[in-house]
């Protein structure tokens, strides 16, 4: 995917850093795609992961992500 480094977050909760987002892209921006989602081991349980992957499916949809598509490790 193409690296563009307004689509990598750092996530705060106040002044602690509670995660950071990774995102990059592909056909010419239309797919992201999730490369890295992670939460501090002290803000885990909290809900900060969902809101990080709602924020993440918003910032691609807002910037002109057309497609969804989910890839776990099997």
């Amino acid at each position: 995917g193409e690296y563009f480094p307004h689509d990598w977050f750092f996530v705060r909760s106040g002044r602690e850093c509670v995660g950071c987002l990774l995102l990059n892209r592909y056909n010419a921006g239309s797919l992201f795609e999730l490369t890295y989602l992670g939460v501090t081991p002290e803000a885990r349980g909290q809900g900060y992961g969902r809101a990080i992957t709602e924020f993440a499916l918003d910032h691609a949809q807002q910037h002109g992500g057309e497609h969804r598509r989910r890839a776990t490790p099997g």
